[in-house]
């Protein structure tokens, strides 16, 4: 074992100094030693590839009898990755051991032809590393400035808001390229210019330092509009959408399939609020709506929820790190297995699920939300002495069932971790997503999803509602 760790530690030596004919002499004695791996997990192939050494993998890809799927991408090779995909249609979201995946190796190295034909085959486009440097497609284009790439990818979904490791944006790498067109392209796809990195760093401050005065007047030009653009407040019931009341001014109604659209300040904000009725459905036309028609920057919804988590009481208030809808997958055996929204529900399918807040929205966020101090909840409520309301970050559960089983609140507890389940929010986030805008779901505990829910619910969900409305406007004040 020892000795062949040292026969594969020299092959790679020669790989990375660029000796094609001593690497190939060598695969050629001992043809095992193209399948093995080195530290980080690449292939003698793959290794040579990212060490911008092609001319050696292709000479040793010519020695190899069967390429692996991560190989061909990295090559380029279109029709054998078609190839290996028709075998295996699941491999398209699959991961390589050093964490990259095929549509990511596609982009990182320009493969333009062959990155078209797996977003055509269903690639997604906003797929992270499973590895420390979060990199998906898009920070692959921008990172090699191909904007042909990132318009591709763009228009199909790619985020372009999207943080790699220490929060870096793609638009960051544009403005560090000063590449213009590249930071325009992003600015029209709704590129923030004031996403902070990890460290605080922003597109704009980045231009500032640089003294690139034509990026710094495009992204100030898009900082600007991105203000004026108003919010989306979205409720399901009458009960949630009461206590924006006075802190709503309306200017005037639009009627769009049935949903009563009401333009007007949250608070001296720019906002549009709207009613959505109960369900997915309901909440993902009126999430489609609100961004295509009338172009809001952010959607946050407001109202209640049962809980779950019992820790938790009635009006306490959980906002949404991860939101999941428990309902969408495939029934096996009696048991529900969840799959990602739109993904095959399928063996061997990729099976992830759920959308994470933005890591940069939370951050902005958490401190703003720790300070608030939510009304008492009345002893009518509470069962005993008047309490005041704790606020919990944590799992939304979605789904198209009012639940009243204890049973089955265990059960999603157990399965999820998750503190409370409803009836639109991941639907909402899922629609958000395909636009690359941030979402955000607060809901404050209405019920404890058991057998007594269906009395509790009409009983304390005026009372209730009021946390998450408080809480809302507080987040809408800050964005």
């Amino acid at each position: 074992m020892a000795n062949g760790k040292a026969v594969l530690a020299e092959l790679l030596k020669l790989v990375v100094a660029g000796d094609a004919e001593a690497a190939l002499a060598m695969a050629t004695v001992d043809p095992s030693l193209l399948d093995a791996r080195g530290p980080n997990g690449a292939t003698p192939i793959l290794t040579a590839i990212y060490y911008r050494q092609e001319h050696v993998a292709r000479a040793l890809a010519a020695a190899k009898p069967e390429l692996s799927l991560f190989e061909a991408c990295a090559l380029g090779e279109t029709a054998k990755v078609a190839a290996l995909l028709d075998r295996d249609p699941g491999a398209i979201a699959s991961y390589a051991p050093d964490g990259f995946f095929p549509l990511a190796l596609a982009c990182y190295f320009s493969r333009q032809e062959l990155a078209e034909m797996l977003l055509t085959r269903g690639a997604d486009a906003n797929q992270a590393a499973s590895n420390p440097t979060q990199i998906r497609p898009i920070h692959s284009a921008t990172a090699a400035r191909n904007i042909p790439l990132a318009r591709l990818l763009l228009s199909h979904g790619a985020d372009a808001n999207a943080r790699q490791q220490r929060g870096f944006t793609p638009l960051m790498a544009a403005v560090q390229h000063g590449q213009l067109d590249m930071i325009a392209l992003l600015l029209d796809h709704g590129a923030d210019p004031a996403q902070p990195a990890d460290d605080g760093q922003t597109p704009l401050a980045m231009a500032e330092a640089a003294g690139n005065a034509e990026a710094l007047s495009l992204l100030r030009t898009a900082a600007s509009k991105a203000a004026s653009r108003p919010l989306g407040i979205i409720c399901a019931i009458p009960e949630e959408i009461a206590h924006f009341g006075g802190h709503f001014a309306g200017t005037d109604e639009r009627r769009v399939a049935g949903f009563v659209f009401r333009r007007g300040l949250l608070d001296g904000k720019p906002a549009v609020l709207v009613e959505a009725g109960i369900g997915k459905v309901n909440a993902a036309t009126v999430a489609t709506l609100l961004l295509e028609r009338f172009d809001c920057r952010v959607l946050l919804f407001s109202g209640v929820a049962g809980g779950l988590d019992p820790e938790l009481s009635v009006g306490d208030v959980v906002v949404g790190r991860r939101l999941v809808q428990h309902d969408y997958g495939a029934l096996v055996s009696g048991t529900m297995r969840v799959y990602q929204p739109g993904a095959f529900p399928l063996p061997g399918m990729d099976d992830s699920h759920g959308y994470d807040l933005d890591a940069g929205l939370e951050a902005k966020l958490r401190p703003v939300l720790e300070s608030v101090e939510l009304p008492e909840m009345p002893a009518a409520v509470t069962g005993g002495a008047p309490r005041r309301p704790s606020v919990r970050w944590g799992t939304i559960l979605t789904g198209d069932q009012f639940l009243n089983c204890g049973a089955t609140r265990d059960r999603l507890h157990r399965d999820f971790r998750a503190q409370a389940v409803e009836m639109e929010g991941a639907a909402i986030a899922q629609v958000a997503s395909r636009f690359g805008v941030p979402c955000l779901v607060v809901r404050s505990l209405s019920d404890l999803a058991g057998e007594e829910s269906h009395m509790d619910f009409p009983q304390f969900c005026r009372a209730a509602a009021e946390g998450a409305s408080i809480l809302l406007r507080r987040v809408a004040a800050v964005l």
